[in-house]
């Protein structure tokens, strides 16, 4: 790493901060430095993605084969140096962690590489959606989907995803499934957040494009607690006739039942409640 000047002043008159900075990089291995490039330059930021990224760019770089936790460690000592900090997330299909470079970590990037670091993913997703845990639910619809191989494309992005309807108005579905016939699917992944009002704009203007009404939540509580009273109340909102006479479909999944292909909860049409497709006395995923 001698290509890079570790001992550019800081444009700072605060000597303590001076004197901390120049204490942190007498801290940084070669293997530290290694690590916290291949991060803040590759805009990663699942840990367990970083921990692969690593392992490969180590091997093509210097032909040396080295294991996941050896990675591991690595990112351990810069979250000690205090220019990374871990954030747990679940998405109600997996648990991991998050990686985020503190002011710090960038700080230190820009006067080291001379350049701004990449944006990382998890900023990606919540500038697109209302949280970390819904961008993340979204991005692991997706994944689940993909594994299917039955789809020709599957977007969440909200600039494609966008569909006009009449009177100037538009939807924009989390997830559009597109199928090799004519029909694609729609997905609505929801945490359980918006408000009645909200909530019932969004279905009906889903009801615009589709007849079938996917809905994914975080995992079963979420969906009994607050999502099935939420969608009753919709479908009582005078929209019940309108299904029954499209032969519409309301069917809810937890994350972990829909990766199983398993409905959590769907729609009976006569009596306008939801059917619940598991036995509540068992334990939530």
């Amino acid at each position: 790493m001698n290509e890079f000047n570790f001992d550019r002043p800081i444009d700072t008159g605060n000597n303590a901060y001076v004197a901390h900075f120049n204490e942190l990089l007498q801290r940084f291995t070669p293997r530290d430095w290694e690590t916290f490039q291949i991060i803040l330059s590759s805009g990663v930021s699942e840990e367990c993605e970083a921990k692969r990224l690593i392992v490969d760019l180590t091997i093509k770089r210097h032909d040396k084969c080295i294991s996941e936790d050896t990675a591991w460690l690595s990112i351990q000592a810069l979250i000690k140096l205090g220019v990374l900090r871990a954030e747990k997330i679940s998405t109600g299909y997996r648990n991991f962690k998050l990686l985020i470079a503190t002011d710090l970590g960038k700080h230190l990037y820009r006067i080291t590489f001379r350049k701004e670091p990449a944006e990382q993913e998890h900023i990606i997703l919540l500038r697109e959606h209302a949280s970390l845990e819904h961008g993340y639910m979204i991005k692991d619809v997706k994944k689940i989907l993909f594994k299917r191989g039955v789809y020709r494309e599957v977007s969440t992005s909200r600039k494609l995803n966008r569909i006009l309807l009449n009177e100037g108005r538009s939807v924009i579905p989390d997830v559009i499934a597109k199928t090799y016939g004519i029909e694609n699917e729609y997905y609505e992944v929801e945490c359980g957040t918006h408000n009645q009002a909200e909530f019932n704009a969004k279905c009906n203007k889903l009801l615009g494009v589709t007849s079938d009404i996917n809905i994914i939540g975080k995992n079963r509580d979420t969906i009994t607690r607050i999502l099935v009273p939420q969608i009753e109340r919709w479908i009582k909102s005078d929209v019940i006739g309108l299904l029954q006479q499209i032969g519409g479909t309301v069917t809810v999944y937890g994350m972990t039942d829909f990766a199983r292909r398993r409905k959590t909860y769907s729609l009976d049409l006569s009596k306008g409640k939801l059917i619940c497709h598991f036995k509540p006395e068992k334990e939530d995923y």
